[in-house]
């Protein structure tokens, strides 16, 4: 589907759309078609060196290629912007990160929480030297949380208590949950 929509009702387009349109499932599947010959290449000239590399311990080859998988391993979003520009308040939107869209995946498939942020530890450096604007568009979305407050109560389910969601500078946990509305709703957690 080209929007992505959050139980919100809030919807982004995808960034393919960007690229491909709103009906490009076509246009994917053919580029894909052509070029996967030449993406398996690439891909295998960009991990040989490393791999075939005598020197280099085996849990250093495994952890630096698999340490993508938080990247791909489900309940990843990539959007380019809001179907509906009037349903946020653009005024907090950075005109640089927004030249990379939005993104998020979640933490696990039990966890339904955007961007946890002591998780995105173990997959920053793949996102910082494979993506670096996608890197810096998910710590500008960190940024802005962290100077926003959201004063309305929410449950926490570990201390089984109702607190506010997130004060002013305090950096969130997490940039929201597909549940809500991600990017809007921090501290889902």
């Amino acid at each position: 589907a080209p929007i992505a929509r959050f139980c919100s009702g809030n919807g982004y387009y995808r960034r393919y759309t960007r690229y491909f349109g709103l009906n490009g499932i076509e246009n994917i599947t053919t580029n894909a078609l052509r070029n996967h010959q030449k993406w398996t290449k690439a891909i295998q000239n960009w991990q040989n060196p490393i791999i075939t590399d005598p020197s280099l311990p085996l849990e250093y080859k495994m952890s630096l290629f698999n340490e993508l998988y938080f990247v791909i391993d489900g309940g990843t979003v990539w959007v380019d912007s809001p179907v509906d520009d009037n349903q946020y308040d653009l005024s907090l939107q950075d005109k640089k990160s927004n030249d990379f869209g939005k993104f998020f995946y979640l933490e696990g498939h039990e966890y339904l929480m955007c961007n946890t942020y002591d998780v995105h530890f173990y997959a920053s450096f793949a996102l910082a030297m494979l993506w670096p604007e996608i890197e810096l568009s998910l710590q500008r979305d960190f940024a802005k949380a962290t100077v926003q407050e959201y004063p309305k109560d929410h449950w926490i389910i570990s201390p089984n208590i109702s607190t506010k969601r997130k004060v002013k500078w305090a950096v969130p946990h997490d940039l929201g949950n597909p549940g809500e509305d991600p990017w809007h709703l921090p501290n889902a957690y």
